[in-house]
């Protein structure tokens, strides 16, 4: 029996910290999310609305890019990137690795300051939603 089960998801708390507007705390497959198995079947329901950032589109803004989404990029920059490409496995591979190679230079730029590196988050991102 996995421990997911038996804790009802809590292992998975630290996940909320890094993807704090996402009500999926898994982010891996492997992963029990318990409270995942609840939202959904309350939408199902119609006892609750997924928004933006949970999988689902509701009118609210996302969120903008701050100090605290850098931090939590740059701890799983790894992940996300692998993530990345997964969802862009069929665009262009020249575009994939222009990406890459911007998001790159971006956590390299040591000698930024926190409000240029947090402006420069938000160019890419616009970018990156746009494609």
């Amino acid at each position: 029996m996995s421990w997911g089960i038996v804790i009802g998801g809590e292992e998975l708390h630290n996940n909320h910290h890094t993807y704090p507007t996402s009500a999926k705390l898994s982010v891996r497959c492997h992963e029990f999310d318990l409270g995942w198995v609840y939202i959904r079947g309350f939408e199902k329901l119609g006892l609750a609305t997924l928004c933006a950032g949970s999988g689902g589109s509701c009118d609210s803004a996302r969120p903008a890019a701050d100090a605290t989404m850098l931090n939590a990029i740059i701890a799983n920059r790894y992940e996300l990137m692998a993530n990345y490409a997964r969802r862009l496995r069929r665009a262009a591979l020249a575009e994939l690795v222009a990406m890459r190679e911007q998001l790159r230079q971006l956590f390299t730029h040591t000698g930024a300051s926190g409000e240029q590196l947090v402006a420069d988050l938000q160019a890419w991102l616009k970018s990156a939603e746009t494609r």
